[in-house]
């Protein structure tokens, strides 16, 4: 009987053991998600490699789910730690994962505005013309009223590449009004309403900012279309990325590549923080010198929600996908760079969105944004 007892209190020792393992675990994780929840507050020049941890942010949202599902089977007693960093970051957890059920084709009507961001990065770089054809029939299916185009072309160079003349008929018949910057990554727009521009900046790298006029919900409309600083990774880093992503390599000389790519990635971040303090600049001349105008920002931001640029630009407007999106949604689906860099922000003030997606189509790298709006109630 005395060896039975003793051979459980070393089951008991052990049980103790894999506990205090799994806390320090679980305290860990929590530190490092709360951290990246909110050190998109923290702008890049200040501090590099904290501000851009808080792209890991749904990667450490799953761990800590797992800490908190390990907790439930085991010693509940210690859910407390996982679920008060939960309820601390509400607003994080419902902008990367929303949970608004509206169907597109049935909240779509004559007296709503819907306005739909793309990077169509085929329609400028690529010799296949079936990419082209593909955006195209892309915002032909989806019919917006406004279509944000970044790295797009004018109905011009369409022509110069040979695309079917009735397909390029039905685009112009639908959107009379269109326009391309002359920066490189080409911010434009197609209108089914007269467009007047306002602004157009950039500069020799990435950063285009284009500021449009128009009528949207029975009123002035602002809208600014801009593309950010890229990532800052050439096609030979994305490479050896995928390489460090894949389980199935195992090469010791991908030491060190990490940190050249971090390297980058803060570069990149450090230049998009003075893009998002000029836009947020912009945004806020034209509430003051309009107030009664709808203000829209759209485009490729090169950032995930929560991170610095993100919040800079956002500044007091609201995200159309966190207040109107179902679920996780990538909008960039190339190199195993699964994030929502694309995005929609509008004045909450003035009206709302009832529906907003990102529509899984294959003609970009990038998928398109499209958001629906209604003005705002005064009697909710």
């Amino acid at each position: 009987m005395k060896k039975k007892g003793k051979g459980k209190n070393k089951q008991k020792g052990k049980m103790s053991a894999l506990v205090k393992v799994m806390l320090a675990i679980n305290i860990i994780v929590v530190a490092m998600y709360i951290l990246s929840a909110f050190c998109g507050h923290i702008n890049p020049n200040t501090m590099g490699y904290v501000s851009v941890f808080s792209m890991a942010y749904p990667v450490m949202f799953v761990l800590l789910l797992f800490t908190f599902l390990f907790w439930i089977f085991t010693h509940r007693m210690f859910l407390l730690i996982s679920l008060v960093a939960l309820v601390a970051t509400v607003s994080q957890i419902m902008t990367f994962f929303p949970l608004h059920f509206n169907n597109y084709d049935e909240v779509k009507t004559s007296d709503r505005f819907t306005l739909m961001s793309y990077n169509a990065k085929h329609m400028s770089i690529t010799d296949e013309e079936n990419r082209i054809v593909g955006v195209i029939e892309d915002i032909l299916e989806y019919n917006p009223d406004f279509v944000c185009l970044q790295e797009g072309q004018t109905y011009v160079k369409m022509n110069q590449r040979g695309i079917n003349e009735d397909l390029l008929a039905r685009m112009k018949a639908r959107y009379p009004y269109d326009y391309a910057s002359n920066f490189m990554n080409i911010c434009g727009f197609l209108s089914k309403k007269p467009v007047s521009l306002v602004l157009s900046e950039g500069d020799d790298g990435y950063f285009n900012l284009e500021v449009f006029k128009t009528e949207a919900l029975k009123g002035t409309a602002y809208i600014l279309n801009t593309h950010l600083e890229s990532i800052g990774l050439t096609d030979s880093d994305k490479e050896l990325y995928l390489k460090l992503t894949d389980k199935k390599v195992e090469n010791s000389s991908l030491r060190g590549v990490r940190s050249r790519l971090l390297s980058k990635l803060i570069v990149a971040a450090k230049k998009r923080s003075h893009q998002a303090e000029r836009i947020r600049a912009v945004a806020d001349s034209l509430s003051i010198a309009d107030p009664k105008a709808k203000i829209f920002i759209c485009g490729d931001f090169n950032d995930p929600p929560c991170t610095y640029s993100y919040l800079t630009i956002k500044g007091d407007m609201s995200d159309a996908m966190k207040d109107a999106g179902l679920g996780y949604s990538n909008t960039y689906h190339d190199s195993r760079f699964y994030f929502r860099i694309d995005h929609i922000f509008y004045d909450p003030g003035k009206c709302r969105p009832v529906c907003t997606f990102v529509a899984k189509t294959e003609s970009s790298d990038h998928y398109p944004v499209i958001s629906v709006f209604e003005n705002k109630l005064t009697n909710k």
